[in-house]
């Protein structure tokens, strides 16, 4: 006997039929043996499918952000860069800034390669070496060149040394989103000149390359009082301390594009009416190494340009900038570099 013997409820209990069907409590168990390597099998799936779904938006985020994914070329010492090209952009003063690549595209028995690259809020410069030697551009057929948003960036100057086979092409600056996110360039060149003057031969073909740049936006200092020229009124918008010198952006408004783009006699080819200089504090002209304009209005007389011009400023401190319309008018302003 137990000590619940005497208790009416546990009396009730041990007195009860409680029917047991056999063949619905196998049914049941085969149910759910059934089920759980369905269940095993879900989860399978999920371990395989969220690393794949982590892989895809990790390639998507590659692509389109560079920088996201850390795949943006190192900026080394570019010693494989001709001193004399990165003098021409301001660049020899710090060849670190310059990112090294590798890329080679061959077509029609001539190789090109993607040796260095460098980019700024003022402009993108590739620089490149053609074997055997040759002019790798073309004025008749221009290299294209497009970032991963399908961006386009026209060129806007070269420098070639036809005997080395090496030079340097500039473009406009990488703007909008892979300025922010690191560009992913895609360059294509269709076709390169052999040989000087009037005996240059063309050469088609297919060279595509690609590199990876991160842009070097600078910082922005204080921007000074604008310049009244006559009926003139030079405006500067922004002004950017770079890692190679001083980038000015401006606005002309009112102008006369005639009178801007006189040329004044001088017994030779002439000076322009209009000028621009930057003087640092020991009373050194500084390299002008970009200067570019858009004029908008269809009436020449009475214009509004903007612009920028990008100057070789090698040390910290003040630097006057000088804007000079021969006749018309001039004035200086300082800009302070960090």
């Amino acid at each position: 006997m137990t000590e619940f013997s005497d208790d009416v409820l546990a009396c009730r209990l041990s007195t009860l039929d409680i029917p047991v069907d056999p063949s619905a409590v196998t049914r049941r168990v085969l149910e759910a043996s059934h089920r759980r390597p369905q269940y095993r099998l879900t989860l399978q799936r999920l371990a395989i499918a969220v690393p794949l779904v982590l892989v895809l938006v990790s390639a998507g985020l590659s692509y389109y952000a560079p920088v996201f994914a850390q795949t943006l070329a190192d900026a080394p010492i570019a010693g494989s860069v001709a001193g004399w090209l990165l003098r021409q952009v301001g660049l020899a003063g710090v060849p670190h800034r310059v990112s090294t690549f590798g890329d080679k595209a061959t077509s029609s028995g001539y190789t090109i390669e993607l040796v260095g690259g460098y980019a700024d809020a003022g402009r993108t410069v590739l620089f490149l070496r053609l074997t055997p030697p040759a002019n790798a551009f073309s004025t008749l057929r221009p290299v294209e060149v497009t970032d991963q948003f399908g961006h386009s960036y026209p060129m806007t100057g070269a420098a070639w040394n036809s005997d080395a086979g090496e030079g340097l092409i500039m473009l406009t600056p990488i703007d909008g989103l892979a300025a922010k996110l690191g560009a992913r360039l895609r360059i294509a060149f269709n076709e390169i000149q052999e040989g000087p003057g009037p005996n240059t031969r063309r050469i088609a073909g297919r060279w595509d390359l690609t590199a990876t740049l991160a842009v070097d936006e600078g910082r922005d200092v204080p921007v000074p009082d604008g310049v009244q020229l006559g009926e003139a009124r030079v405006t500067f918008t922004r002004v950017r301390a770079l890692a190679v010198g001083v980038l000015v952006e401006f606005r002309i408004e009112s102008v006369d594009i005639d009178l801007l783009e006189r040329r004044i006699p001088d017994g030779l080819k002439g000076r322009p009416a209009f000028r621009v200089s930057l003087v640092d504090a020991s009373g050194h002209v500084a390299m002008q190494l970009l200067g570019g304009t858009a004029g908008r209005g269809a009436d020449r007389s009475r214009r509004t340009i903007e612009g920028s011009w990008l100057w070789q400023a090698d040390e910290p401190g003040s630097y006057v900038l000088s804007v000079e319309w021969e006749g018309v008018g001039n004035g200086t302003r300082t800009i302070s570099v960090p």
